[in-house]
């Protein structure tokens, strides 16, 4: 007999019969059946609004959407992200690449597979891709409904990122494009828009966020950043089961929800890069003294030096926990200490040095440094080495930058001779 696909194939096999005896001729042969239509296809083209697509590869499945310019999700403006300035762009992805992208080339995509630890026995089932139009923002979600189609799934994909002029994802560095290159290499396929440059969310938001969120996770940002909890959404480590489950049984109501779930996860994307590209060009300000000290040590990784200093500036004017409190003041005197403004270098290390934190060495060894290059004040200088190498016999894990035991110990002794070689003077001046 003849096997079927759930997506409607017939599969060709060699024709028997139950007596064992040669088919008749084809002459004689009945006329063959039509393939039967999956009972999912009715659930997919009727609830998800889907379509079956001819390629040059063979059918695919899509689900194509539009939100409109002006409409919002999570209390913004989906279209808001077109002003978004290609020099922030290119700072959050912080590749100069990126930032010679137009928003409107700019790519979101979020992939669901079947199982988060990637390699070759993981399978990507829906790619969900955005991108804006001159009507509003473009949603296609492309669904694998059996192993079998693969390929043309794939193809499909392939043909939706085509054109972009940058990828953004989030976490798709680490997993969903090398995932989609695993699966493209086994049919012997390689996309071009793997070489795209890729600005990866998930990177900058942990940058500015992590210090006051316990988790960077899309939904913890949604909630606790962007303002607003997705409701009856489908928990992300559910997904790969729900689409066995479905391979099984043919049922595509589970699956229902993980389509919304892949939607919802683009439209976030959208919001969440537009709230980083506007905290980094500074339209917009961080909420919390701790999300200033992220934003400050993006800026300062950027270049932008002056607008750093004022970033370190707004949390230290904040409430900020002690640890991080001489973390801000550790690399605001080192911008200080950078741009020759040693007293403002040195307020902001001695009121590190007047705590307990880790790095209270780190201010000793910096104000031993002021003392003996420019204030040529050999004696406090080595008194403060001292006081450092005191510290770290009683605190090993402080922390003093590139510096080291040893060569403190040695800055100590070109302090004493030089300590030495001056008083030494200072006698053969009052002798005369």
């Amino acid at each position: 007999m003849q096997g079927r696909s759930r997506f409607g194939y017939l599969d060709l096999g060699r024709a028997r019969t139950t007596s064992g005896q040669p088919p008749r001729p084809a002459d004689a042969a009945p006329p063959p059946r039509p393939p039967a239509r999956p009972l999912w296809l009715d659930r997919f083209e009727g609830s998800l609004d889907g379509r079956r697509e001819d390629g040059p590869e063979g059918p695919r499945l899509v689900v194509r959407r539009l939100h409109r310019s002006d409409e919002v999700y999570g209390g913004r403006r989906l279209a808001e992200f077109l002003t978004v300035s290609r020099r922030s762009l290119g700072w959050l992805g912080r590749d100069p690449a990126v930032a010679e992208a137009d928003p409107r080339e700019v790519v979101f995509l979020d992939c669901e597979t079947t199982g988060l630890a990637g390699g070759t026995g993981t399978k990507v089932f829906l790619v969900g891709v955005a991108r804006f139009g001159p009507d509003g923002l473009h949603v296609e979600q492309h669904f694998l409904p059996d192993y079998d189609v693969e390929r043309p799934f794939l193809a499909g994909a392939d043909a939706a990122l085509s054109g972009a002029g940058c990828l953004a994802t989030f976490n798709g560095k680490s997993f969903d494009l090398p995932l989609l290159d695993t699966r493209l290499a086994l049919w012997k396929r390689r996309a071009d828009w793997l070489d795209l440059p890729h600005l990866d969310l998930l990177h900058p938001a942990r940058r500015l966020w992590r210090r006051r969120l316990e988790s960077c996770s899309l939904t913890a940002l949604e909630e606790q950043v962007l303002g607003f909890a997705r409701e009856g959404d489908v928990p992300g480590w559910l997904i790969p089961s729900l689409y066995f489950g479905f391979l099984r049984t043919g049922d595509l109501a589970p699956l229902e929800p993980v389509f919304e779930h892949n939607r919802r996860d683009l439209l976030s994307l959208v919001v969440l890069a537009t709230r980083l590209g506007r905290i980094v060009a500074g339209e917009e300000e961080p909420e919390h003294p701790l999300d200033s000290l992220g934003l400050a040590r993006m800026l300062e990784d950027c270049g932008e030096v002056e607008r750093a200093i004022a970033a370190y500036e707004r949390a230290l004017a904040g409430d900020l926990p002690p640890e991080n409190r001489d973390e801000a003041r550790a690399r605001l005197a080192l911008l200080y200490k950078r741009l020759r403004r040693d007293e403002r270098a040195l307020a902001a290390w001695d009121a590190i040095v007047q705590g307990v934190g880790s790095r209270s060495a780190l201010a000793l060894v910096e104000l031993a440094k002021h003392y003996e290059h420019r204030a040529r004040d050999y004696a406090r200088a080595a008194e403060v080495t001292r006081r450092a190498l005191r510290t770290l016999a009683l605190r090993p894990e402080a922390t003093i930058g590139e510096a080291s035991v040893e060569a403190l110990e040695r800055r100590l002794r070109r302090l004493e001779r030089k300590v030495w070689r001056a008083e030494g003077c200072q006698r053969i001046r009052g002798a005369d």
